[in-house]
């Protein structure tokens, strides 16, 4: 369950939508309903009472027998045998235009509890067809229940007056037998003349009985309270009708919400990462509206991701301690698709860095939508890397200083509409002027499923960082970016998930990828003799290692224009080596050796004096034992 809980508050919406959906159409059908009104009669029962028994005149009220028979009644009104006996005895009903189905869906009957009463209550499109119901239904029972009681009235007195009339006859018979034997000493006489006296006693005593049946009988129901239309109230159902369809919209929207969460193959959590992706995760970034209107100034729980972010580029393994000038990093902060708020988090890593005391250039390589000087509070310019591009520009001629310390900024300059082939031929020579005068190169590049520009910015980057806004991507288009990134550009990469569920604890999450494709940096490299371009030039000789305790330094920090990169506070290693090129002023040409350019003096291992080459290429070189070799310049 805990695995689906942030996808089940995601789609809590659906829920609301439902039941604000069905409640409305709930209230509408209410509304078209015709109004109804109710009202009651009120009945009392009073068992025993004078006038009511057949069997006494005089016998008194029971309130327990009453309360009985009045539950008897509640449950007696409301049946078709009734409500027929009611409409055919009471022709008004017929007139007004109800049928006994009428009396029997709109008329009910409840006992009270506390007295022998049953209220009879009538429901009507019209106070005064309720008020008619109520009391012809009321007033056609109290006929009901009378008649019930003659009824039974005039079939006791049928009975006993058939008893009486055969008794009659069988005492006439007796006499007869009487006279015909005539012996009062017969024993027959004696037998016959017994049984003439029970059958005497018989008669007297259903006479007697006759004699104390009443003629008419009356119910022992009586109506106590008519209705009147002034006590009619509406019987409103529209609280009943809007909670059963809300009840019903609350249900689909139950299910709807389940298949949505069933359906969504978006990136859930940290853990899919790496089980589906298969690369390193860095770090996480949760909704904030400060982040994203001052990414350069993160602060609080923002500011606490993004320095966890940057932990994880170093303990995953795809940030390397050479990342440090004048052998700076690159970094490429990319996604998968676009809008996934890749340049805020690429100006929030950049000011955590140079507020660590490292110099950072953050490069807009979106050169079709650029929007990093957006981020830094810069107005566009015309001058950037599409005119570096273009024109070859110097790049302290595009490198523009930013409002955060120790952080400068390439715009993106003029809109290019289509700069792949410029940027495959121009920004590698772009990218290795800059990493010998800044610790970290951070661009800022395009959605990897955009264009080719990204996979083009990957292959010149050391590392590359994808985010992912996990309100949004799916795992089908992250599969696609990350291939891109293992088949084409084979470069270390790691995720970052932008917009991420908040934790109210065990917030930090890190992991290496799968299969660590991160270079392991060498301290051991091969002493080699270069012609100028690039390819070994010791004429079949075995090269001997040589070890590195240190990359050079300068003796002064790098600079663009002029305008130190290193931010005050940062105390710049000193040597007495001579300073590496520095663009704006000072020795300018490539940094692979032409060849009649002499090589920078380079420390060796165990505290060996430097040594350089000799000035003339022409001549053959010395045996290896003898020269120290030239390591090229790492691009």
């Amino acid at each position: 369950m805990k695995r689906y809980l942030p996808a089940i508050k995601q789609y809590s919406w659906i829920l609301l939508v439902c039941v604000v959906l069905s409640s409305g159409v709930g209230l509408y059908i209410a509304k078209s309903i015709p109004p109804a009104f109710q009202v009651s009669a009120t009945i009392l029962v009073q068992t025993g009472s004078p006038g009511t028994s057949i069997t006494s005149l005089t016998s008194s009220t029971d309130p327990t027998q009453s309360l009985a028979e009045a539950n008897t009644y509640a449950s007696e009104i409301p049946t078709r045998e009734v409500m027929i006996f009611i409409y055919n005895h009471d022709p008004a009903i017929g007139k007004r235009g109800f049928q006994p189905d009428d009396l029997l869906n709109d008329d009910t009957a409840v006992a009270s509890t506390t007295s022998a009463t049953v209220a009879i209550t009538a429901t009507a499109t019209s106070r005064a067809d309720a008020v008619f119901l109520a009391n012809h239904v009321a007033d056609g029972f109290i006929l009901y229940s009378q008649q019930q009681s003659q009824d039974a009235l005039n079939t006791l007195r049928k009975g006993l007056t058939d008893q009486l009339a055969t008794y009659q006859q069988k005492q006439q018979q007796l006499q007869a037998s009487l006279v015909k034997i005539g012996n009062t000493n017969d024993p027959n006489y004696i037998f016959t003349n017994n049984s003439l006296n029970s059958v005497n006693t018989t008669i007297n005593n259903l006479q007697s009985q006759l004699l104390n049946l009443p003629l008419t009988v009356r119910s022992d129901v009586s109506v106590v309270q008519h209705a009147e239309e002034g006590d009619a109230v509406a019987a409103s159902k529209t609280s009943i009708v809007v909670a059963a369809t809300a009840a019903v919209g609350l249900l689909v929207g139950i299910l709807i919400m389940m298949l949505m969460i069933f359906l969504d193959d978006r990136l859930r959590d940290e853990a899919q990462v790496q089980n589906k992706l298969g690369i390193a995760y860095l770090g996480s970034v949760t909704t904030s509206g400060a982040l994203a209107a001052k990414p350069t100034q993160p602060s609080g729980e923002s500011l606490a991701e993004i320095g966890n972010i940057y932990a994880g580029l170093k303990l995953t393994g795809l940030k390397t301690s050479q990342w440090q000038a004048p052998r700076g990093g690159v970094l490429l902060v990319t996604s998968a698709q676009e809008a996934e708020g890749k340049t805020t988090i690429a100006a929030a890593l950049a000011a955590n860095f140079a507020n660590a005391g490292g110099s950072v250039v953050v490069v807009d390589g979106n050169l079709r939508k650029p929007g990093t000087h957006i981020a830094f509070n810069m107005g566009a310019s015309a001058d950037g890397l599409s005119s570096a591009l273009r024109s070859s520009s110097n790049v302290d001629d595009v490198v523009k200083r930013s409002n955060v310390p120790g952080v400068w900024v390439m715009p993106a300059g003029a809109p290019i509409g289509d700069p792949t082939i410029l940027l495959e031929q121009k920004l590698p020579s772009i990218l290795t002027q800059m990493r010998n005068k800044t610790d970290i190169i951070i661009i800022d590049g395009p959605a990897l499923l955009s264009n080719a520009d990204a996979l083009l910015l990957a292959t010149m980057s050391d590392c590359v960082m994808m985010v992912v806004d996990v309100r949004h991507d799916k795992m089908a288009y992250l599969l696609r970016a990350k291939e891109l990134l293992s088949s084409l550009a084979k470069i270390p990469s790691g995720v970052i998930m932008n917009r991420a569920p908040r934790r109210k604890r065990n917030k930090f999450y890190a992991t290496a990828s799968v299969v660590n494709t991160t270079a392991t940096p060498e301290t051991v490299v091969s002493a080699q003799n270069h012609n100028g371009n690039g390819h070994n030039g010791s004429n079949g000789q075995k090269s001997e290692p040589l070890v590195m305790d240190m990359p050079p330094v300068r003796t002064s920090p790098p600079s663009f224009g002029g305008v130190p990169l290193t931010p005050a506070g940062r105390v710049t290693p000193t040597s007495t080596l001579m300073e590496p090129p520095s663009f704006g002023g000072g020795m300018q040409y490539p940094l692979s050796n032409p060849g009649n350019m002499p090589e920078l003096p380079l420390p060796l291992a165990n505290n060996q004096p430097a040594m350089r080459p000799p000035a003339r290429p022409s001549v053959a070189p010395p045996s290896p034992s003898r020269i120290p070799p030239s390591p090229s310049r790492p691009e």
